[in-house]
């Protein structure tokens, strides 16, 4: 508007007073000016058509500065007038863009120098996996203007991927929901996508894409451009990262590069952990399996072996419940020690058995319920040459399902240790239950001491014959010393 009544004073006819002068012509640089730093390219544009306009119709009519005795001359004068003024300041808007843009590239810049020395410093300082992953995602969406974030970590089984961590700007609650219950095969959706290609994926806009099955709840939240990132060691795939965001964003090469090197970094201390969580449950075990053996070795009785065998189950399954079961003398399975079942329970399992009693190689059955109260139960034979019995553990917890079957072996070992001292305190029993056997031991004895002290008195009588013969030969030696 300003610019317009600018151009009316210099070449309209409604001037209070003809205007004839040229600097009068400069009038409209300072709304020109900011036009440039204000409006950018286009406002610019605008104004230079607008000056143009009125100056070419004030100037046909034989107003404005540029009006002369001669019309071609006048409208020469109005052309490079026109020309240098949009040359100018399309030039001046062109390099105050540029400036504009190197500082929004700077701050940009530091905002993800920023995001990545947080995450280094997330992973240096988180002392494991789920603390650092819960506080990587607000670090990265908040300095980088994201709106929600989510991590994906391959399934028990392998073959799909289930979300562990979510992060939201805002409440999102139906994108939330289906976040947390869908899971992703390779290929599917943007984390199957990241899943299968092991590279950055980026999607301008997922409520466009076909290949995006949260399409309708991204569409009810808002939720438009998204990106997702790999984490890896080396080559080996540990999970994925994906961010959204409510405007449409075109695909930013520089920050999928960014972000692929902090998914190598997340991967890296993802394995380190792993690596010490191994080393540290290895020492565990080594050091449990020795305390066990210890304290087996020195029981006096099969109830207490049965005891530490029971203690060393729950140790080393971290179940809720325990038992040993072992065949009696008409090879009925009967309970000889149990933590946590009632006794209708041991009567009612009491003779029964996953396995004949002459089975040579029996392997331990695991079952899960994951529907039920009960989560899961794990049933290890004892063997000593063949099936003496089994020791099972029940589990009531869901979530632990799959540690509970990882940890099936430490408790084979332990219980192999337990039926390796089971059948050395039997063979102790049987020896000491049979008379003609400790008689037998006893005249062993009686016959070694006895010949010990035949040699003792054959030693005496020498010693004797020896003293006799001197006092024979010397009788007053002693007096003939004196």
């Amino acid at each position: 508007m300003l610019l317009s009544v600018s151009a009316i004073v210099t070449f309209g006819e409604s001037s209070p007073t003809p205007v004839h002068y040229y600097p009068l012509s400069r009038l409209m640089i300072p709304f020109l000016l900011w036009a440039a730093f204000r409006l950018g390219r286009r406002g610019v544009t605008v104004g230079v058509a607008v000056i143009a306009a009125f100056a070419i119709w004030g100037t046909s009519h034989g107003f404005g500065p540029f009006v002369t005795s001669d019309a071609n001359q006048s409208l020469m004068m109005l052309q490079l007038f026109i020309a240098s003024n949009a040359v100018t300041f399309l030039f001046l808007v062109t390099v105050v863009e540029e400036r504009r843009l190197a500082q929004a590239k700077q701050k940009e810049d530091q905002r993800r120098l920023g995001a990545n020395l947080a995450v280094t410093r997330i992973l240096a300082e988180s002392p494991e996996v789920g603390a650092a992953l819960q506080r990587t995602l607000p670090t990265v969406g908040e300095s980088l203007e994201w709106e929600f974030g989510c991590v994906w970590i391959p399934a028990g089984n392998g073959k799909e991927l289930s979300c562990v961590a979510i992060w939201q700007k805002t409440p999102k609650p139906q994108f939330d929901k289906i976040c947390r219950e869908r899971t992703f095969e390779p290929g599917v959706g943007l984390p199957g996508r990241v899943w299968k290609d092991l590279k950055p994926a980026w999607i301008p806009d997922v409520t466009k894409d076909d290949n995006f099955p949260r399409a309708p709840y991204a569409t009810t939240e808002g939720l438009h451009a998204a990106f997702g990132f790999p984490i890896l060691f080396n080559d080996k795939f540990l999970g994925v990262i994906e961010f959204f965001s409510h405007e449409i964003r075109p695909p930013d090469e520089p920050l999928l590069a960014m972000f692929a090197g902090i998914g190598s970094q997340i991967g890296q201390f993802m394995e380190r952990k792993r690596a010490e969580a191994a080393v540290a449950e290895v020492a565990h075990q080594q050091s449990a399996l020795f305390e066990f053996a210890d304290r087996v070795q020195h029981s006096e009785s099969l109830p207490e072996i049965y005891d530490a065998g029971i203690n060393a189950i729950l140790d080393a399954v971290q179940c809720d419940r325990a038992s040993i079961l072992l065949f009696d003398a008409q090879r009925v399975m009967r309970f000889v020690g149990s933590r946590g079942l009632s006794d209708a329970y041991c009567k009612a399992v009491e003779g029964h058995s996953p396995w004949s009693p002459d089975q040579r190689n029996p392997q331990p059955v695991t079952r899960i319920w994951p529907m039920l109260t009960l989560a899961a139960q794990l049933i290890i034979p004892l063997v000593i040459a063949a099936l003496i019995g089994f020791a099972c553990a029940w589990l009531l917890q869901q979530h632990a399902v799959q540690k509970f079957c990882r940890e099936c072996t430490e408790a084979r070992q332990r219980l192999e240790e337990l039926t390796a001292q089971l059948q050395t305190f039997r063979e102790k029993e049987k020896l000491m239950a049979m008379p003609e056997l400790r008689l037998g031991a006893c005249e062993t004895e009686l016959r070694v001491l006895e010949s010990e002290l035949e040699m003792m008195l054959k030693d005496l009588k020498d010693a004797r014959k020896e003293i006799e013969l001197h006092d024979r030969h010397e009788p007053h030696y002693l007096f003939r010393q004196a």
